[in-house]
């Protein structure tokens, strides 16, 4: 299986960094987010990622190539400091398209189709991580094998923040929970439920057609969330529970959260924060 992540967006929650760094390249701890994301990938048994950026967005593949110059630089006391891109080289196959304006993350997915091909694929936003301690994307990949369908990640928000997410109402069938009903950014009275779609997906290879049959948005944008709602309406979509705490690195609340939790991980970032907190 292959994964898409979409990051060809503007990050503008996280204005003014975000100007000329891109939201996935912000650090968290020793390294950038999507770096994170293609290393759960890789947990999973993926072998090939397909990252969607922007045309300014160069600084992406730069930071996954290998760089001669600067192994040399480091030599044989210093190499180590590479070792988990090293590690990336020998197990994933990590391709870019470009996604020239940003119309949104159906867009971006129709930017990377010519990589994909038919075959059922995952998709991880390039600002979803969570805190967890065995790959989150792997359940929603077992609930895809057991029924077939295209399974989405999903997750109580609390009332207030509906209007920010795409909201799901699902029933328990045979095969899981069954999405029936899916609203992109509702208002709180239309919301069907507070159970949100985290940004973590495993569709199946016919979502194309569902994204050409989508609407754009007002803003000229196309969703991943209408494409959804048009196969909604002829194939079973199941949704996969995440109890994990999920780290919504978009805004900076999210993005120092995540920074905290990660350092919390580490015996020697533990230390300096247990000092800082005194």
């Amino acid at each position: 299986m292959k994964i898409v992540i979409p990051a060809g967006g503007k990050g503008t929650r996280l204005l003014p960094i975000t100007k000329s760094v891109a939201k996935e390249m912000l650090p968290l701890t020793d390294r950038p987010l999507l770096q994170y994301l293609v290393e759960e990938a890789v947990t999973c048994g993926i072998s090939e990622a397909i990252v969607v950026r922007s045309p300014e967005k160069k600084n992406m593949e730069a930071h996954f190539a290998r760089d001669k110059k600067l192994e040399k630089l480091l030599g044989p006391q210093k190499i180590n400091f590479l070792d988990s891109l090293k590690t990336l080289e020998n197990k994933i196959k990590i391709r870019f398209a470009v996604q020239k304006k940003p119309r949104g993350d159906g867009d971006a997915l129709l930017c990377a189709k010519w990589k994909i091909g038919k075959k059922p694929f995952a998709i991880v936003f390039g600002d979803t991580l969570f805190d967890a301690k065995n790959p989150v994307l792997a359940k929603l990949m077992k609930l895809h094998t057991k029924t077939g369908a295209t399974v989405v990640g999903v997750k109580e928000v609390p009332q207030k923040d509906v209007s920010r997410f795409g909201i799901v109402a699902m029933e328990k069938d045979k095969n899981g929970l069954r999405i029936t009903d899916l609203v992109e950014k509702p208002s709180i009275a239309a919301a069907p439920s507070c159970l949100a779609l985290v940004g973590m997906y495993v569709v199946t290879g016919d979502i194309w057609k569902y994204l050409k049959r989508a609407r754009k948005n007002h803003t000229g944008e196309l969703r991943l969330a209408d494409g959804l709602i048009q196969m909604l309406k002829e194939k079973p979509i199941y949704a996969c529970p995440i109890k994990e705490d999920w780290l919504d690195t978009g805004d900076y609340a999210g993005y120092f959260r995540a920074n905290l939790r990660l350092a919390k991980r580490r015996p020697e970032l533990r230390k300096i924060l247990r000092e800082e907190m005194k």
